[in-house]
């Protein structure tokens, strides 16, 4: 709960531009919280990131382009600009791995 809404409480308030939420990779409340702050995203313009970790290093680009994008959008907000247009959603296509299984072809992720 706090997860969600203390991004959003602080949001409305003012007080933030953007939000990262870290957590170990495969944690079902941390799919809950991504999927949330996806909705977020949409109805409340709040720019988040997820970043579920396994151990390994985090790609530095990652947040570096997570970075940008709210320093970009609080100089637009404070600069009385309109916000930049809404990427089009993608969507990450299943590749089969040899050996494996097949996935039924629903099992596509959403993706920024």
């Amino acid at each position: 709960m706090l997860t969600l809404g203390g991004p959003l409480h602080e949001w409305h308030e003012g007080l933030i531009d953007g939000v990262v939420s870290v957590g170990p990779l495969e944690c079902m409340p941390n799919k809950i919280a991504e999927a949330q702050f996806f909705h977020a995203a949409e109805h409340e313009g709040l720019a988040s990131l997820t970043l579920p970790v396994n151990g390994d290093p985090i790609d530095p680009a990652v947040l570096d382009s997570f970075a940008f994008e709210v320093h970009e959008r609080a100089r637009r907000k404070r600069a009385g600009l309109a916000p930049e247009p809404a990427r089009p959603k993608r969507r990450l296509r299943v590749v089969q791995t040899p050996g494996r299984p097949e996935m039924p072809a629903s099992c596509s992720i959403p993706a920024e």
